[in-house]
């Protein structure tokens, strides 16, 4: 139990520093929390593969302008799967609108199943893949870089 503590604690606050990273400084270093043949499989479908299309992605959505997101994480579950890689599933709640706030509240954009697939190595544990596995959408869509491809294809 408490391997599966102290795991649970440091995925948490990496999930808790990559959200911020995101929705702090747009993302402009999240792609570093990720293996270099990472998957990131989105809600809307596309599939950002690698390091570089995951920074290409958070350029991207930098890139449309004033946005607002907050991103909630809660009910994490964290187990090994081997002495150097972990699963982990989690709840995602986005709200997100375009524009400066404040804005008017509404429903979130998305609440989605995440399952995430972590691998140590000398940096300490990566995402080798995030997958969204969408429960509720709602309003605003999420954001999608054109020409992505689409995951599972």
């Amino acid at each position: 139990m408490t391997d599966r503590l102290a795991l649970t604690q440091e995925i948490s606050l990496i999930l808790a520093d990559y959200w911020h990273e995101v929705d702090r400084n747009w993302g402009r270093n999240a792609h570093l929390l990720y293996t270099p043949d990472a998957r990131f499989e989105a809600s809307s479908g596309a599939l950002y593969a690698g390091r570089q299309a995951i920074a290409d992605y958070y350029r991207y959505r930098e890139s449309r302008g004033a946005r607002t997101a907050i991103h909630l994480v809660t009910n994490l579950r964290a187990e090994a799967t081997g002495p150097q890689s972990a699963l982990a599933t989690w709840y995602l709640q986005i709200h997100a609108a375009d524009g400066l706030p404040p804005h008017d509240s509404a429903p979130p954009i998305l609440i989605a199943l995440m399952t995430d697939t972590f691998r140590r190595d000398r940096d300490g544990w990566l995402c080798a893949r995030r997958t969204f596995h969408a429960l509720f959408r709602g309003g605003v869509p999420v954001t999608r870089m054109p020409g992505a491809m689409e995951h599972g294809a």
